[in-house]
């Protein structure tokens, strides 16, 4: 009796075994549409220095007309050249 439910049950799986599969990699799929997978550095930093050609301020650096903080970074970065 139990070897013939056993073997219903893993005949079923390998019946639905593509679309449990599928199931799987969509519902994966699904979750990660969430998660950033690219960070914005690059896209940021161009066009901060689009807004510096622009505005012809090289020192001065802004971000969408607000003051970006890179001042803070380039300290940050020499003082760890430094040490």
């Amino acid at each position: 009796m139990n070897d013939l439910n056993i073997s219903k049950s893993s005949s079923l799986f390998y019946a639905f075994r593509y679309q449990i599969a599928i199931g799987l990699i969509t519902f994966i799929s699904i979750i990660n549409l969430t998660i950033d997978i690219m960070e914005l550095d690059a896209s940021q930093y161009a066009s901060i220095a689009l807004e510096m050609s622009h505005n012809g301020s090289y020192l001065q650096v802004f971000r969408r007309g607000e003051d970006f903080p890179l001042q803070q970074y380039l300290l940050l970065q020499f003082s760890t050249k430094i040490v």
